[in-house]
């Protein structure tokens, strides 16, 4: 496919800034036609930020699905929203970018990917934190031993949550599938995930400080037993200032040991080596240019038929690691997965 994709946005509010200033940087490749929302002015004022004045503007999502012109779609919508949109999309065929989580459960997850399957289209969950430079140099290292034997791997996701932005369906553990660990650890699971592969248990204890956050935990301490024998663990929180001085990933190994985003430093990874000096590898925040990178790689693999970085059955898993973590906290038991 030669042309530019046509991209309808379908949910202007929360974190679609990200996807906007995305979308801008690869015109040539791919270009935002459609801009929808329940809301108009919220609609409106997206399509303001990506500045393209024959983009249209719906409040029906179907709309945008019966648009014979429109390629693939963004979804930046509530949780319990993304089951349904995505199958309605993969069955008008268009190629589904989702935001996270896949779904609020695994049923859910299975349902999109087999309409995905059954109609011949991608479906890729956007989780940005793999897609971001440092972590595929990390990746990169611990597949080829540069760390030596992996020993363990950290992850800490924890900042403060505005109150404001738990106010609706953020903040209802039915409609979001959960509290801070399926809302926003999960970026981390999927890290920890991507870079340890995958894990054989979890044990882990929740928390609740916030209620105006919401019904379910805003702080998850999460011990994990990976299959290829070593452990990890993950620390993450939206009822915190913020992550103080924990690196955003560490792993170690018998050779090695890497850190990416130490707070106070520069972005970027870290790597320690036995009885030499550190190296550093700047990179941009892992945030913002996983973003763009993940959006940009998306329209690379429809364009190109090419194999997804992030692929539905990822999704699939953090959703899985993310529940059994909650049978945990709530059995007191370490659940194998």
């Amino acid at each position: 496919m030669k042309r530019p994709l046509k991209v309808a946005l379908i949910g202007c509010g929360g974190i679609v800034g990200d996807h906007i200033s995305a979308f801008e940087r690869i015109r040539a490749k791919a270009e935002i036609t459609v801009f929808c929302d329940p809301n108009l002015e919220t609609a409106k004022a997206a399509k303001e930020k990506y500045n393209h004045p024959d983009a249209g503007i719906v409040s029906d999502y179907r709309e945008a699905l019966e648009d014979p012109t429109i390629d693939a779609v963004d979804l930046s919508l509530p949780h319990h929203l993304h089951e349904t949109v995505a199958i309605e999309a993969a069955k008008s065929y268009k190629h589904v970018l989702c935001e996270k989580p896949l779904g609020r459960n695994v049923e859910e997850c299975d349902r999109m990917i087999k309409a995905a399957k059954e109609n011949g289209v991608f479906l890729m969950p956007l989780e940005p934190m793999r897609m971001a430079s440092s972590m595929k140099l990390a990746a990169k290292m611990i597949r080829e031993g540069t760390l030596g034997e992996i020993l363990g791997i950290q992850g800490t996701f924890a900042y403060w949550q505005p109150a404001e932005k738990n106010a609706g369906w953020r903040g209802s553990a039915e409609l979001s599938g959960g509290g801070q660990l399926m809302d926003g650890g999960i970026h981390v699971v999927d890290v920890l995930l991507h870079l340890g592969g995958k894990a054989d248990s979890v044990q882990a204890m929740t928390s609740f400080s916030r209620p105006e956050l919401g019904t379910k935990e805003d702080l998850a301490i999460v011990n994990i037993k990976f299959r290829q024998g070593f452990l990890g663990q993950l620390f993450t929180g939206h009822a915190s200032c913020g992550r103080g001085a924990a690196p955003l990933v560490s792993a170690y190994g018998s050779e090695a040991c890497i850190s990416i985003d130490v707070p106070g430093r520069e972005t970027g990874l870290e790597l320690c080596r036995k009885n030499a000096p550190a190296e550093f590898f700047p990179s941009e925040h892992s945030w913002r240019s996983g973003y763009r990178n993940a959006i940009e790689h998306f329209v690379d693999a429809i364009r190109e038929e090419a194999i997804l970085y992030a692929t539905p059955e990822d999704g699939r898993e953090n959703v899985k690691f993310v529940l059994a973590c909650y049978e945990s906290a709530k059995t007191g038991r370490e659940i194998k997965l």
